[in-house]
């Protein structure tokens, strides 16, 4: 009897991924939210996110656009997007992933903030879509 019940789970459970899968083909980039609580939050667009959203996402007025670097979510160089006036806001938090994401970048690119300089308040990167990326992953940081 719980075989019958295991197989019959296993089975909704592959019908189910399948469904998923055919869904986020229909996606063509993905929007990853590092929040400064730690949490991150990953939204699927037909269209590229554009400014309008990130201030609703971001819960901002002004966006600056810095450079990152992180394995985990691309191969390549990505734009983080975050509060300009972040810092400037009381309190602020730091946003421990974008900010090990650009510092890794400023490792690449041979540059260099000021010592002890971070990225504070909610950030967002805009990813497109590949077939390998069809998948949702969770994009924490591994340290």
């Amino acid at each position: 009897m719980e075989d019958k019940e295991e197989a019959r789970i296993r089975k909704h459970n592959k019908k189910e991924g399948e469904r998923i899968k055919e869904e986020l083909k229909l996606f063509k980039y993905k929007l990853i939210v590092w929040r400064t609580n730690g949490k991150t939050e990953v939204s699927h667009h037909k269209e590229k996110p554009n400014f309008k959203m990130l201030y609703e996402k971001l819960k901002c007025r002004t966006i600056e656009i810095l450079r990152g670097k992180y394995y985990t979510i691309s191969k390549r160089v990505f734009d983080i997007y975050c509060d300009e006036e972040s810092k400037l806001k009381e309190p602020h938090y730091r946003n421990v992933k974008a900010t090990d994401a650009w510092l890794r970048w400023q490792g690449i690119a041979n540059t260099q903030s000021l010592p002890g300089d971070f990225i504070a308040g909610d950030t967002g990167v805009i990813l497109k879509m590949k077939k390998e990326m069809e998948k949702t992953e969770d994009y924490e940081l591994n340290d």
